[in-house]
């Protein structure tokens, strides 16, 4: 039986971490879709999805790829792509809100659902893995489109574990991590976001979370095994395994 492993965000940050520990796997198939399709590595498949772009050809070719398969032991869905801009007011977003929609919410919904088709067609256990954030269910000032898109996403998987309670899904909040979206939210330049002096000073005083040691929560703890105990589940307690 071949285990399927589909991972987004795979081109930095905590799932360019996850796809490394990834490689090598005997008895998976990865795939990425990443926004040029660039990984031209044995055993990964890359699709180009540029997640900005309504009716992207995508979920038909990651549905095609899926159904590829014969004896699927597992698909396993790791969700790390996301996109924290534009930080600003409310009353100043213009048509870049459609786009953070787009990214966050509309495409990550077309990326479960075709998951969730094929695993019906082909009988096969679904693992789902999203990367949450204290953002979906507090406000920050400037925030708002992050905070509402995450929300949402976390929301739609947790209709989706009640409606299929077969399924594995966990929402896992990693924390604050070092990585490109909290050099873009250190470099804002919005009056309305108030708390850009803590994160700067996260990165000052060496707080935050290195990536490869998240993936290796991640990897340990939801892909290689089933460790989670509860829906929501936060980074901190389990860096030690």
């Amino acid at each position: 039986m071949t285990r399927l492993v589909i991972l987004t965000g795979a081109t930095g940050g905590i799932g360019s971490s996850i796809l490394r520990g990834l490689e090598g796997g005997s008895d998976m198939r990865v795939c990425v879709l990443t926004r040029n399709g660039a990984f031209q590595r044995e055993g990964i498949t890359s699709i180009t999805a540029d997640f900005s772009q309504p009716g992207a050809g995508y979920a038909d070719e990651l549905a095609a790829w899926i159904d590829g398969h014969r004896d699927i032991g597992e698909i396993a869905l790791v969700l790390a792509a996301a996109s924290i801009g534009p930080i600003n007011a409310i009353g100043s977003f213009g048509v870049a809100a459609a786009e953070n929609i787009q990214i966050n919410v509309t495409s990550q919904i077309r990326v479960i659902d075709t998951v969730v088709k094929c695993a019906q067609k082909n009988k096969a256990p679904v693992r789902i893995i999203q990367f949450d954030s204290g953002a979906a269910y507090r406000p920050i000032g400037g925030w708002a489109l992050y905070c509402a898109s995450k929300a949402y996403v976390s929301m739609f998987l947790k209709v989706l574990a009640s409606e299929h309670k077969e399924y594995k899904i966990v929402l896992f909040d990693p924390g604050v991590v070092d990585t490109g979206m909290q050099k873009t939210i250190r470099d804002a330049d919005s009056d309305a976001f108030t708390d850009r002096d803590y994160f700067k000073s996260l990165k000052d005083d060496r707080k935050l979370r290195d990536p490869g040691d998240v993936a290796k929560v991640v990897l340990d703890r939801y892909i290689w095994d089933w460790k989670a105990k509860q829906l929501n589940e936060r980074c901190g307690a389990y860096e030690q395994g």
